[in-house]
């Protein structure tokens, strides 16, 4: 019975889940999620006493995911993107944090997804303020993790943050939330205007965002003593 209720419960979050890529968190309501799901109402409030719990959860089971391939990225991990990538040692030093934060970026599924659930959790919190209590503790545990991944590439390339490292983070998410804003909607843009759309040129390269990311990283950053 208890196993037959998680099932429930775990695809109740799948759902909303889905509806959230798909549509953004104002459009989630029982009735629609019930109906994605497979659900009747009774098997919802069975579970939650109402929408905003079944969100809350699928939000933070979302971030704790984000968490957990963060934290997975200790120093060994880094050890060891150095020694598999090839010519690493020739590199200068942002090149080489350049080379972690795009295998970070990979590793953490910094994607479309990242940049709805990130975006969307920021637009409920900016309408309804009771949201920031709720979520805060959430966000500051993901921007810690990832705080924690940029002082360990520093450390790599022997270098030490002059700043705190919640303030890498955040610097760092941003440039990523810009950018995947961008990427999602420049091929939209793209379609509309054709070949010859003259916003093609704002189209930004993981590349280009990991180099931005690694510049900023070393700027705030001294040789270790």
């Amino acid at each position: 019975m208890a196993r037959d209720k998680a099932v429930t419960r775990q695809k109740l979050i799948d759902a909303t889940r889905e509806k959230l890529f798909t549509d953004g968190i104002e459009s989630i309501n029982v009735d629609n999620v019930c109906k994605l799901a497979g659900f009747t109402r009774g098997a919802f409030y069975s579970n939650f006493k109402k929408i905003d719990e079944l969100i809350l959860v699928t939000v933070k089971q979302e971030l704790d995911n984000f968490v957990t391939r963060f934290v997975a990225m200790s120093d060994e991990w880094v050890k060891a993107i150095q020694k598999l990538t090839p010519g690493y040692d020739g590199m200068d030093t942002v090149e080489q944090l350049q080379t972690l934060m795009l295998n970070t970026k990979s590793a953490g599924q910094l994607d479309r997804n990242f940049f709805v659930v990130y975006s969307e959790i920021q637009t409920k919190s900016i309408r309804v303020p009771e949201w920031t209590e709720k979520i805060a503790p959430l966000m500051a545990n993901f921007v810690e993790s990832v705080g924690d991944i940029l002082l360990a590439m520093l450390r790599s390339v022997g270098r030490e943050a002059i700043v705190r490292k919640e303030f890498l983070a955040q610097a760092v998410i941003g440039v990523v939330m810009r950018s995947k804003g961008l990427g999602t909607w420049n091929p939209q843009v793209e379609s509309y205007l054709g070949e010859n759309g003259e916003y093609r040129d704002s189209v930004i390269t993981d590349q280009e965002i990991t180099l931005i990311n690694a510049r900023m990283l070393y700027s705030f950053s001294s040789a270790r003593r």
